[in-house]
């Protein structure tokens, strides 16, 4: 089937200025032209006539757990959570998010889901998953993934990963106390095992020295990256690791750059929730507020790579949520454009997709979207997302966003 998309403006995904009127040319599942103006329609041509709108790369969150995280109760039995995860990533694809890479999960429910969705078997947005993550024995979110200690059992760990199907190995260091959960024999050790079998590396560290001993292991990407020092933000640089900064769930604990009563409210739950761990997540919180801004600053003024993830649904964010962390990047200093890029080819970029998706242009898939109005004007027009395509499949009843925070 061909299909000619007909918009306003493109905003292709690669950092330069939109142009429009254009058309889209899509047939089976690829992008086969990009043209400026109008152009000649053949016969068996599928028209989509979308006057007033934008349209763009479809969205992607570079970190979320798509089954959920539960502090509280037992998880739910596979056969419940599979249909629960499988509503929650067809509500996210509906809202314009193709692509999701899952960074830990209940279950084998991520790696299960990709295989049926790549089978067509159900319908959903492009998913790269971690398997279990791979954390120290008592670590931060070991309950999601497995337990290794040792340099042996980290390299055991990587292997079984990437025997039962995991996209890229995803890995636990410091949390929220400045405490190391992997020597750096062992992170070493990790990294190298999973470059060794192609397979990319992606670390929470939200604090030192967690973040510096990710970089020197060499990982591909730093989750959180809220509190590096100067010294780890110049290797970042030199290195060119990427950062995924998640924002939204900082945004959820304080709007940037006023800090509301919620703030206050859910730390002091946390305290009450891991009393002997108090000072630490003071420490923690106040650390990130005062610290977060700079690094985006340097992230923005030295050109690193940022994508846009954002650790839904923790904090009760929904699974579209990078709507939302597009929106922040913008308040914390990102242009439109790079903000969108962020989400787009940034992200592509990190999660090794690049020749897959993330741009509109020839030969790559038919992952796009539309959205009413310019997002290069106001970045909310990103809500209000009027059509959905994946791997050329026109996705049916495209869901505008309500239930963003107003940032």
């Amino acid at each position: 089937m061909r299909t000619v998309i007909k918009v306003d403006r493109v905003i292709d995904g690669s950092g330069r200025d939109a142009f429009g009127p254009a058309a889209v040319v899509v047939e089976d599942n690829l992008i086969t032209l990009v043209r400026e103006g109008p152009m000649g329609l053949e016969q068996d041509t599928r028209i989509v006539d979308l006057p007033g709108c934008t349209l763009m790369p479809g969205l992607m969150d570079a970190h979320i757990h798509v089954t959920g995280i539960t502090s509280r109760g037992p998880v739910p039995p596979a056969p419940d959570l599979a249909y629960r995860t499988l509503a929650s990533v067809q509500s996210a694809l509906r809202h314009g998010v193709t692509t999701i890479r899952d960074v830990g999960s209940y279950l084998g429910v991520p790696v299960a889901l990709r295989r049926a969705i790549a089978r067509k078997q159900v319908i959903g947005p492009r998913i790269l998953a971690c398997g279990k993550l791979i954390a120290m024995s008592g670590g931060h979110a070991y309950q999601l993934g497995m337990q290794a200690d040792g340099v042996d059992e980290v390299v055991k760990a990587v292997r079984e990963q990437f025997r039962d199907g995991a996209d890229f190995i995803k890995t636990v260091t410091t949390h929220r106390a400045a405490l190391p959960e992997f020597t750096q024999p062992e992170l070493d050790a990790l990294v190298a095992e999973a470059h060794r079998l192609g397979r990319k590396v992606a670390c929470h560290a939200g604090i030192e020295p967690g973040i510096g001993m990710a970089v020197r292991a060499g990982v591909d990407s730093i989750e959180h990256c809220w509190i590096p020092s100067d010294e780890t933000l110049a290797a970042i640089k030199a290195r060119g690791t990427a950062i995924v900064p998640t924002l939204a769930i900082t945004g959820f604990g304080y709007s940037y750059p006023e800090r509301p009563q919620a703030s206050a409210e859910r730390t002091a739950a946390m305290l009450y929730e891991n009393v002997d761990q108090a000072e630490a997540i003071k420490s923690y919180f106040e650390g990130t507020f005062q610290r977060l801004p700079y690094v985006m600053r340097f992230a923005k003024e030295n050109g690193l790579l940022v994508g846009a993830g954002t650790d839904a649904p923790i904090t009760e964010l929904p699974y579209h949520s990078v709507i939302y962390e597009v929106e922040l990047l913008a308040k914390f200093g990102f242009d439109a454009m790079e903000a969108i890029c962020a989400a787009t080819s940034n992200n592509a970029r990190i999660l090794g997709l690049d020749r897959v998706v993330g741009k509109i242009e020839p030969g790559l898939a038919a992952d796009v979207i539309a959205v009413r109005g310019d997002p290069l004007q106001d970045v909310r027009a990103l809500r209000d997302v009027c059509f959905v395509m994946r791997d050329g499949q026109v996705i049916p009843d495209p869901e505008p966003t309500q239930a963003l925070r107003q940032v």
